[in-house]
């Protein structure tokens, strides 16, 4: 019976630990994509990611 009990224990545990880092994902995920669309932001985002990327030539506004 104790060995059922620490079980129970344990998985509501790792319960509480998913749904914590699925939410924190989730909310990761939402702010990036908020600050991706937003005009100013995005604009540094994604000149960064794409340089680090590798393919800052694409959507860059570099006059030549």
């Amino acid at each position: 019976m104790r060995e059922v009990e620490d079980f129970v224990k344990l998985s509501r545990r790792m319960v509480v630990d998913v749904a914590l880092l699925s939410g924190g994902m989730l909310v990761g995920v939402v702010l990036l994509t908020i600050l991706f669309l937003n005009p100013t932001w995005g604009r540094i985002l994604r000149r960064t990611y794409l340089q680090s990327a590798g393919n800052a030539t694409i959507g860059s506004t570099t006059d030549e």
